[in-house]
């Protein structure tokens, strides 16, 4: 019986022996499938990321998107993602299994960011050189190419940056920069100016470039070839600082370029040359000033350089025009009396240039087709002088050929009376200028002495056909006595 238990315990020891040799056996044959590594998240650019396992097994790896293809080599398997040009993020699910092991993993890649490039516009820089700095967001590589050796741009933590070497060449130098970004190109252009030489001869030569203003009736001429190119100012000697030539050279030169680079950048498919004169092109100024001036030519290259040429002369613009010009615009009339005190606005406008002017505005004297205009003229003092004379003619009916005429009354103090005058040619206002030429002071005429004249209206008289004598017209319209003072209406 002992012999029996014995052997029973032996088989039951081999039985418990045999199934822990069997739970290990299936045990085993389970692979693990553990992360090592995990390249997921990715940027929008064509880019190959990692994922390695710790298995046994062989792995198989799928994806259920085209832009994430999974490669495998041992326990590492290879991701090949294309490029995202979208601006939204985009997601892919990467199954993986090795024997019976299965994992699922997220992948990622995210939309382009391409904040700032639209800043990327051309770039002017001075002869000194310049470094620009384009604020900017990206997630994409961005990658830049120019054929010049003179620019240089580069991409740094949230900026590009275009540095730009001084120019030590006598002429404007341009390049291009192109960039690529993600699924976004383009270009811009690098412009760059040369420095301004003060050559050992600046003068303009051969033929004549003349200035002349229509107003002033000032003319000056400066020497230019027919080929030279050139820029002309008329600059007050005020302005002018120090040594003429060093400031010809050091600003003048300096601003007449800038300005027309300015011309250029405002209006496309304009170039630096459409702005310069040529040759013996005529030049007027407005806006001009009495005092001495210096009339300025620099000479330039299309290429935007100083050629090499300039010329000055002082002149002196004195304000020669006839005294005429000077009354014309709009003028407020204070007109005051006994009775009244109101303003009325005169329009001195041309009807024969430096002979007459025409006025119109005065009280009173109007018919159906609006108001007259009264005939004035200045004399050799400068003076405004408003006289009767004949202005308009009709044919009336009952009177015949009606002439009218402008007329006004005056007191003879010396004889106590009161005249009528309807005379032609005789003066019944004289009106004198301030210094400024903004106001001016009023006057009666001249008859036999000198009276002031008030009344002032049309005055109409007629002679019927086989008399000798004239009748005279009496019209409603009101009379305006002189005016003390008109000021000039400045707009």
């Amino acid at each position: 019986m002992k012999k029996i238990a014995y052997l029973f315990i032996i088989a039951a020891a081999a039985l418990t022996l045999s199934c822990k040799k069997e739970s290990a056996a299936k045990y085993e044959s389970t692979p693990k499938l553990d992360i090592v590594s995990a390249e997921l998240e990715f940027m929008p650019n064509a880019v190959e990321g990692k994922v390695v396992v710790n298995t046994q097994a062989a792995v198989t790896a799928v994806s259920d998107r085209e832009w994430c293809v999974p490669s495998v080599s041992g326990n590492t398997v290879t991701l090949s993602i294309t490029a995202n040009t979208s601006k939204l993020s985009r997601y892919a699910m990467l199954n993986l299994k090795a024997g019976g092991a299965v994992l699922d993993l997220t992948v990622i890649q995210y939309g382009e960011v391409l904040g700032g490039l639209g800043s990327l516009s051309d770039i002017a820089s001075p002869v000194e050189g310049s470094t620009v700095e384009i604020p900017v967001s990206l997630n994409v590589p961005i990658t830049f190419s120019t054929e010049q050796t003179w620019i240089h741009p580069e991409y740094q933590e949230n900026k590009i940056v275009v540095k730009v070497d001084p120019n030590d060449k006598p002429e404007t130098r341009q390049g291009t920069v192109t960039y690529v970004a993600g699924s976004s190109e383009g270009s811009f252009d690098v412009t760059q100016y040369p420095e301004i030489k003060k050559p050992e001869n600046w003068v303009l030569t051969e033929a004549e470039v003349t200035y002349d203003h229509p107003k002033f009736n000032t003319s000056a001429t400066l020497s230019a070839g027919e080929e030279d190119m050139y820029v002309m100012y008329l600059i007050p000697k005020a302005k002018v600082e120090g040594d003429v030539d060093a400031w010809v050279f050091d600003k003048l030169a300096i601003e007449a370029r800038r300005s027309i680079l300015d011309k250029v950048e405002a209006n496309p498919g304009t170039t630096f040359k459409d702005y310069l004169l040529t040759g013996t092109d005529p030049v007027a100024f407005e806006d001009v000033t009495v005092g001495e001036h210096y009339l300025i030519a620099i000479g330039f290259g299309e290429n935007t350089f100083v050629s090499g040429r300039y010329q000055y002369k002082l002149i002196t613009i004195a304000d020669v025009r006839t005294a005429y010009y000077k009354w014309l615009g709009q003028w407020k009339v204070h007109r005051k009396n006994s009775k009244y005190d109101d303003y009325d606005t005169w329009d001195i406008s041309i009807k024969e240039k430096d002979e007459t002017l025409l006025i119109k505005g005065i009280e009173g004297l109007s018919n159906s087709d609006g108001r007259y205009d009264v005939e004035a003229s200045v004399d050799e003092n400068g003076r405004l002088v408003l006289k009767t004379q004949n202005t308009k003619s009709y044919e009336d009916a009952s009177r015949g050929t009606v002439t009218v005429l402008l007329s006004g009354q005056y007191n003879d103090t010396s004889a106590g009376k009161t005249y009528y005058t309807a005379k032609t040619g005789v003066d019944l206002l004289y009106g004198t200028l301030s210094e400024d030429l903004n106001a001016a002071t009023l006057e009666g005429g001249i008859a036999t002495g000198t009276y002031p004249f008030f009344n002032i209206q049309f005055y109409g008289r007629y002679k019927k056909e086989g008399s000798s004598s004239y009748s005279a017209v009496t019209w409603n319209a009101g009379t305006t006595d002189i005016a003390q003072t008109i000021t000039r209406i400045v707009e």
